[in-house]
């Protein structure tokens, strides 16, 4: 997956300094509230089409977590700015 701009993005987190561009790269997100207060980050994804005919064929999708933690987190097709 490739990290995606999007026009209601906010902040851009760089890089870890210890991680080389091929490892890791900057990440466009929105930082804000959700419609009950709640903090939040957006970041949008766009999958390579090798990706695309895998997520196709099986139906998933992986997310990694870097780190010890794991804040409550979703992943949607949805695009979160549109009404619906």
């Amino acid at each position: 997956m490739v990290p995606t701009n999007f026009t209601e993005s906010n902040q851009v987190f760089d890089k870890p300094l210890d991680m080389s561009h091929n490892e890791c790269e900057a990440l466009s997100v929105f930082k804000g509230f959700t419609a009950d207060h709640h903090p939040i980050i957006i970041s949008c994804w766009k999958p390579t089409l090798q990706e695309l005919r895998e997520i196709n064929l099986t139906g998933r999708v992986w997310c990694y977590h870097y780190g010890n933690n794991l804040q409550p987190h979703a992943l949607s097709g949805t695009n979160p700015f549109e009404q619906t």
